[in-house]
């Protein structure tokens, strides 16, 4: 997967958190993905799931950490901003 997607995904992530929970870490950030949509509510608060964006970071973190860039010039340059 492109560093470019998962960059989006992850900036996209946070824009919603900043934006919806104003960049607070309370117990209602975390667990969306299981409960009932509620119509009053608007959807951009449903799509802001705080644990996909962790789970982006850790990925880019992970495949870093192991070398897995093989290829992959994004990555590579990464690697090398974050040495």
């Amino acid at each position: 997967m492109p560093l470019k997607v998962l960059k989006k995904n992850l900036t996209r992530t946070y824009c919603l958190f900043k934006n919806i929970h104003e960049g607070k870490y309370t117990l209602d950030v975390f667990g969306w993905y299981g409960k009932s949509i509620d119509d009053k509510i608007d959807l951009k608060f449903y799509e802001c799931v705080i644990e996909n964006g962790f789970n982006i970071f850790i990925l880019i973190c992970t495949i870093l950490e192991i070398g897995g860039v093989g290829n992959n010039l994004e990555f590579r340059q990464l690697q090398q901003e974050l040495k």
